[in-house]
């Protein structure tokens, strides 16, 4: 859910797509109290690591130990050698493992499936704009996915906004996991220091507040980030639209951006295992495990930002020495 920019044809746009202004504050008080979200807290004070000094383990050729052994039960069990006995072991031990991937798949459509129903029915608050308010939905149900991409994220391009589209399966896993699991922190990094946000999942919403104002007014605290999910077009186009709102009197676009992109992370990436390891196993938790994964994705990018520059620079400077 990478928020992008891109260029339409105005003609396009006009047509399609409505003119909007951004402008909600609300705090996390009122959002509970729509949606009938605690706001008992979270505990992220984080335990010290625990530092295990490294051993090693002798090696042993099993093989040549057991050889004798090793054929003799080969050849018990109809093989003409050990070789043979290993791969009938295999690809006994694959084909289990394929059935069991299979079964958890199905059960996995199913499940998925029945959540699709169940959100079919959900609507958004009413005080939220609806996909019609913003856009001309009929005409835009005639387009392809790909299209109504670039059109949804070329009309967000020149406003104060995040704006991406997220395939079906993708929103239905993030849905399930937020409705799990609504509440996380996340770190955003400016340079070597970062700032951490509370975020919250409410039905097909996503908000976010400074857990630094959090721990100081709590539930009043303002929201500065609000990410919308419209799942109009999720059956007919396999897509759902994501529009995201910012209050730049308390939040620059580049920290939405991250907060966008850590969201998507941590619930739909790797890193979702340190989100059910805050719940599942609160114990084991450490803040700092969240922090280093998000130092790391943050250098990464950099890295790759700069060698993107890099080549740039050197494409034009071989352009004016040709």
């Amino acid at each position: 859910m990478d928020p992008r920019r891109s260029t339409v044809p105005n003609s396009n746009l006009s047509s399609m797509l409505r003119p909007t202004s951004f402008a909600a504050r609300t705090s996390l008080r009122t959002i509970a109290a729509r949606s009938a979200v605690s706001l008992s807290g979270i505990g992220v004070a984080p335990p010290p690591s625990m530092m295990r000094r490294p051993y090693s383990v002798p090696s042993v050729d099993y093989d040549n130990k057991y050889a004798d052994k090793l054929l003799k039960k080969a050849q018990a069990e109809g093989f003409k050698s050990v070789d043979e006995m290993k791969a009938a072991y295999k690809k006994r031990a694959d084909d289990e493992v394929a059935r069991k991937r299979a079964e958890e798949d199905a059960a996995q459509k199913v499940k998925d499936e029945k959540l699709a129903k169940t959100i079919a029915t959900d609507t958004l608050p009413s005080h939220v704009k609806k996909l019609g308010d913003l856009v001309h939905l009929d005409k835009l149900q005639t387009e392809s996915p790909e299209v109504i991409e670039k059109l949804w994220v070329g009309f967000h391009s020149n406003k104060d906004a995040v704006s991406a589209v997220i395939p079906r399966d993708m929103y239905l896993q993030l849905h399930g996991r937020a409705k799990q699991y609504p509440q996380f922190v996340l770190p955003v990094f400016h340079g070597d220091g970062a700032e951490t946000f509370l975020l919250q999942h409410s039905g097909h919403q996503t908000f976010f507040t400074s857990m630094l104002s959090y721990q100081t007014h709590g539930a009043e605290a303002p929201v500065l980030f609000t990410l919308t999910y419209y799942k109009d077009l999720m059956d007919d186009k396999g897509i759902v639209l994501v529009r995201g709102e910012v209050d730049l009197d308390k939040l620059s676009m580049d920290s939405a951006r991250k907060l966008t992109e850590g969201m998507r992370n941590f619930y739909l990436d790797q890193e979702f295992v340190l989100v059910e390891q805050m719940y599942q196993d609160p114990k084991k938790f450490d803040f700092s495990d969240v922090m280093a994964v998000a130092r790391a994705r943050a250098q990464a990018q950099a890295d790759q930002a700069k060698e993107s520059e890099g080549a740039g620079e050197g494409k034009s400077a071989a352009s004016a020495s040709g």
